[in-house]
């Protein structure tokens, strides 16, 4: 990759510029637009209506999102560049793609990723160590 900017060093976070094509971005936001009937592939989008657990009231009621819970191999160019990002050779410790969409009031606010401790977790792969993000869609500066 040959545009990224370290943003911030402890927790590590980098932005890479042009992560995916213009065009990749277009076919993953029109995966869950116009989502395709179930093919024996099985790789139809999973859409869930969902409100993730905020740190308070407020933003429990205001992180709200539609997400898609991709297949890999509806995926591939993402999993294909996320693997060389991250350095992964396979995916078997990948959680499922996802797309996320935020209407006009909706935005992205504090809320916990992490596993709680039990037995078996360093089993099945322990807490998640890393996230990819990746924006599909620019908002315009008075939109976002």
């Amino acid at each position: 990759f040959s545009k990224f900017r370290v943003l911030h060093v402890d927790p590590m976070v980098l932005a890479v510029d042009d992560f995916l094509t213009l065009e990749e971005c277009d076919e993953y936001v029109d995966l869950c637009a116009n989502p395709k009937k179930r093919t024996s592939n099985n790789d139809m989008p999973m859409m869930s209506r969902s409100k993730t657990v905020g740190k308070d009231s407020l933003s429990q009621a205001q992180r709200t999102s539609t997400t898609w819970y991709h297949h890999f191999k509806s995926v591939p160019e993402l999993m294909a560049k996320a693997s060389r990002l991250m350095g992964l050779r396979n995916i078997d410790r990948w959680e499922e793609p996802q797309t996320v969409r935020y209407q006009q009031t909706e935005k992205f606010t504090w809320h916990l990723d992490a596993l709680a401790p039990s037995e078996g977790l360093d089993d099945n792969g322990g807490q998640r160590v890393a996230t990819v993000l990746v924006y599909l869609t620019d908002v315009g500066e008075d939109n976002g």
